[in-house]
């Protein structure tokens, strides 16, 4: 744990980030149900934030960082992939954008990384940004699918997964290989001073109290937040109500290991 994960704010009070959820992916129950379809966050431009720490998952398939699958024609997922690549993958009205970063993780296990993907609908080159630890690491366009079929986009009946995707309602698959702390989702395409402003440096991040706020739109400490460092319940801080529910109820998950 680095030392610098508890910092002071303004109003003096110590906002800290202490706690992790900790996923293996041999393991189909070690994920998050996030309480929420998130559709209408899906149907238009968005980001997901989160700190991520790997196992060695080079050469070993897709991990899963959060995704929702109905059937082949309307499905989203994003991931590292078996080289260690960020990936997008998106499925709406028969049309598809499957893109990659260059590689975000090496061989071997990973330190934490804070891992960004911004998507903007239907937009050539730029549509698609990955960023880790604040900076650039590739972009790539969302054209294959375009305005009408992205606003279509269908998974209304099913959940959203963190740490794996919600497969057409029969589970989890493609399960996350390592520890999870700090996922917010964003209803816009956060610009890179955006991104930068959120890693901050390796430093705790308060996700409501800065001036992107109002876009948070789900927002899970994985111990961090109402539910203390306990139980299966994780509680959506951002202000909307969407609380999580860990699937795996193995004694340790939570753990203090954190970025």
């Amino acid at each position: 744990m680095f030392a610098s994960r508890r910092i002071t704010t303004l109003g003096g009070n110590k906002f800290s980030d202490d706690w992790s959820f900790e996923m293996n992916s041999t393991d189909s129950n070690d994920y998050m149900d996030s309480g929420a379809t998130y559709q209408d966050i899906l149907r238009d431009n968005f980001s997901v934030s989160c700190w991520l720490k790997s196992e060695d998952i080079q050469g070993v398939g897709l991990n899963v960082i959060c995704g929702i699958k109905k059937d082949a024609n309307d499905w989203l997922y994003l991931g590292i992939g078996n080289l260690g690549k960020m990936n997008y993958f998106h499925v709406a009205g028969g049309n598809s954008n499957n893109r990659t970063s260059g590689t975000a993780i090496a061989d071997g296990p990973s330190d934490w990384l804070h891992c960004v993907w911004t998507l903007k609908k239907n937009t050539a080159s730029t549509g698609a940004n990955f960023y880790v630890n604040g900076d650039l690491l590739g972009s790539a366009a969302t054209d294959g699918i375009n305005d009408d079929q992205w606003a279509a986009f269908d998974c209304n009946s099913l959940n959203f997964f963190i740490g794996a995707q919600n497969n057409a309602g029969g589970g989890g698959s493609n399960t996350f290989d390592g520890k999870f702390s700090e996922w917010a989702i964003y209803d816009k395409e956060l610009s890179a001073t955006e991104v930068k402003t959120i890693y901050n440096g390796r430093n705790p991040f308060d996700h409501k109290d800065w001036s992107g706020a109002p876009n948070c739109k789900g927002w899970y400490r994985f111990g961090d937040g109402n539910e203390g460092g306990s139980g299966t319940t994780i509680y959506d801080m951002s202000g909307n109500g969407n609380n999580g529910t860990l699937m795996s109820s193995e004694e340790g998950d939570l753990q203090g290991d954190t970025p």
